[in-house]
């Protein structure tokens, strides 16, 4: 075992530039060329004093970009792209775990959207991507991402739903790891005169493996350098499910209510509960005061240690322009 700690002063600066161009050319009423460039120019240079000794880091890469595709217009209430993507990053002064100088990012994507009516809407895209030549043992080689969303609204309630896949790979020498994720949201959102409502419910599952070497050098107690291997395996599912209830009695009184429900399962299991109810009064001169009561109910199931129930009273004030 072997352990290091330092402590001094330090500072930094950087400067991020930001320049993109997007252009569309209809080839004809139906189909049009897409593209974009995009540039982007970081610079960071830092300094930290240790025993009096400073020392000095900076990292500096300029990223250039480009994308291209074509856009179908079936009718004027869908469309779908398809196109690709090439980036490239040049790094100054420092090198990739390759021992390289650029990093290179290709790949593809698409997209549908439709339109049918001003009360629903629908899209979905996709985007594959390979990295050559990765900055870091841990940054990925491969990547796929799928993402869709709905919308609905019908006079005073609103539906929105989404979904995301996200899978990332990296091989870099003989270290492999693999991440998942996939997340749902649902959503509904009532409104009509005085009275406002919200329910929603999410879902998220996340996923990691890996292989790992890791290596040490020689210490006291180990005659020479050494490696073990350090394999990672975790994985988690979590949801939360809330809603919300707001009553406008007249201009200046309002009653709210909110309730909160998580849990998370897997790797670290936690249970947590959370409800609120508040009055809010509104004064003629735009001030407000709100005064609220809050009860928690956190369970960490695993150890138990940060395991408690709370009752907590909130007044607050505040200020509403028109």
């Amino acid at each position: 075992y072997f352990a290091y700690s330092v402590a001094g002063e330090g500072s930094f600066d950087r400067k991020i530039g930001l320049y993109d161009v997007e252009l569309s050319l209809f080839l004809t009423k139906r189909l049009a060329l897409v593209g974009a460039v995009r540039y982007k120019d970081f610079k960071q240079s830092g300094t930290f004093t240790v025993n009096g000794g400073p020392n000095s880091m900076s990292l500096n890469y300029d990223t250039l970009g480009f994308e291209s595709g074509l856009q179908y217009q079936f009718s004027s209430a869908a469309t779908v792209t398809l196109g690709y993507r090439n980036e490239e990053r040049t790094l100054d002064g420092v090198e990739t775990v390759t021992y390289e100088e650029k990093t290179r990012h290709q790949g593809l994507f698409g997209n549908i959207s439709w339109r049918p009516s001003r009360t629903f809407r629908w899209t979905a895209d996709y985007k594959f991507g390979t990295y050559k030549e990765p900055f870091t043992l841990i940054s990925p080689t491969n990547s796929n991402r799928f993402r869709t969303t709905a919308y609905f609204q019908a006079k005073d309630l609103t539906l929105t739903a989404t979904y995301l896949l996200t899978k990332i790979k990296s091989e870099v020498y003989e270290d492999k790891w693999t991440s998942s994720r996939n997340q749902f949201s649902l959503r509904g959102t009532y409104i009509h005169g005085v009275v406002k409502a919200s329910l929603g419910y999410a879902y998220h599952q996340v996923k990691h493996e890996a292989d790992r070497l890791v290596e040490y050098p020689p210490y006291y107690s180990v005659p020479g350098p050494g490696a073990f291997p350090w394999d990672i395996r975790y994985e988690g599912k979590s949801g939360l499910f809330d809603g919300m209830l707001a009553l406008s009695l007249n201009q200046t009184w309002k009653i709210v209510g909110y309730f909160n429900l998580y849990s998370n399962s897997g790797f670290w299991e936690i249970d947590r509960k959370w409800f609120k109810g508040q009055i809010e009064y509104t004064l003629p001169n735009g001030i407000l005061a709100s005064l609220g009561y809050r009860y928690v109910d956190f369970k960490e199931k695993m150890s138990g240690f940060n395991d408690y129930t709370a009752n907590i009273v909130e007044l607050s004030f505040g200020y509403r322009w028109q």
